[in-house]
């Protein structure tokens, strides 16, 4: 996308640089982001603020409000809509490709990667045969499958950060080559990925938790007072409170989706910092031609 202060891509970074890169490209590029990004933004705001106030009915009626129980099953697929696009305009900010170039291929890395996680689910599901029938067999055997997953997960997961980075920036990358050479690189990464990641979870996590405030109070005020009305007690909530937690969850869920730009700029730069190093490995193994530096004889200096 023309018009954005970037930074050189590839070049080598530590973990700090990495993170300082993206947070740079957010903040001088705010502006521009926010025009391009927020009718996108607000519609994945109210796609996920109505699934969050269905949900909530249903966990309150226990289950009971089959209205509400439908409800959610129409809006995951509109869930699911809302964030391929999100994530689709995203990208253009990053590559010069279109919205639907963007959307397609992240459909099939999406694809992809819910495979992988639906393999090491089935081979973490082993735990149960070593486990006996009792509470506390199934107790150790859920803590084992539980182990095995989340380790699978952040090993073999960690290492698609660059294929996946590499896939939707570089058109004539194909999508075989994400599948198990891409990984391969990545995975000879894998500490640098980790510890970035890491950091970027954390920085992640302060800032989840500064914007989940407002929408974490209504949620914890619906709850006490549901749990006033089970007991008999007259709910203290006024009319219009469903009102007001979808509007908190709307504005939640869009201040969210341009965190996610953060987090896109983030891995945008550790896909450079991995490209620089494996350019300039490339460079190391090359043959030195040993005439290229030898002057004709008759060369006037």
């Amino acid at each position: 996308m023309e018009g954005l202060i970037k930074e050189e891509l590839i070049k080598r970074r530590g973990y700090i640089a990495t993170l300082e890169a993206g947070y740079r490209f957010f903040v001088d590029n705010f502006k521009t982001i926010f025009k391009h990004m927020w009718p996108y933004a607000l519609v994945f705001g109210v796609v996920l603020g109505i699934f969050q106030v269905l949900q909530m009915r249903t966990t309150l009626s226990g289950g009971e409000e089959l209205a509400d129980a439908a409800g959610i099953l129409i809006m995951l697929p509109l869930v699911i809509i809302a964030a391929v696009l999100l994530y689709g305009r995203i990208m253009m900010l990053f590559n010069e490709q279109s919205m639907k170039w963007n959307c397609i291929r992240y459909i099939k890395l999406i694809l992809w990667l819910s495979l992988v996680a639906i393999l090491i689910s089935l081979i973490s599901a082993s735990a149960f045969l070593t486990g006996d029938s009792t509470e506390t067999g199934m107790f150790k055997a859920g803590a084992l499958f539980f182990l095995i997953f989340t380790v699978l997960l952040i090993v073999v997961y960690l290492p698609y950060v660059y294929p996946s980075m590499k896939y939707m920036l570089e058109p004539q990358t194909h999508f075989r080559n994400l599948i198990f050479k891409g990984w391969k690189k990545g995975f000879k990464h894998w500490g640098y990925i980790f510890v970035s990641v890491l950091l970027l979870y954390l920085c992640l996590m302060v800032m989840s938790l500064i914007i989940s405030i407002p929408l974490g109070i209504c949620t914890i005020a619906q709850m006490i007072s549901a749990a006033g009305v089970a007991e008999g007690d007259a709910s203290g909530m006024p009319a219009y409170f469903s009102i007001l937690f979808f509007l908190v969850a709307v504005l939640t869920y869009f201040v969210y989706a341009f965190v996610g730009v953060f987090s896109y700029a983030v891995i945008y730069y550790m896909y450079g910092n991995i490209e620089a190093y494996e350019r300039e490995k490339e460079q190391q193994l090359q043959p030195i031609d040993a005439t290229a530096d030898e002057a004709p004889e008759n060369t006037v200096y």
